[in-house]
């Protein structure tokens, strides 16, 4: 099996970036921060199974990028 322990888990999910974006999930890093602590335990045993079957969920690839306009006077193609 995979080598990842809980500790790991919950130590990337404090160490996410709060005050951001929602992603194409909805989902914020503060519903990750604030869950409750049995969630990092499912986290786990998912990145487990996704290493052990080698396959990776569809919607794990999906992102949304949002481009913004820094110079409004210049070109926006920019």
């Amino acid at each position: 099996m995979v080598c990842t322990n809980v500790a790991l888990v919950d130590e990337c999910i404090r160490d996410l970036k709060r005050g951001k974006a929602i992603g194409p999930d909805n989902i914020s890093a503060e519903h990750l921060h604030y869950a409750h602590p049995s969630f990092v335990i499912h986290i786990k045993i998912l990145i487990q199974l996704i290493v052990k079957h080698s396959y990776v969920p569809a919607g794990f690839g999906l992102g949304l990028v949002i481009p913004l306009v820094k110079d409004k006077s210049g070109n926006l193609n920019d």
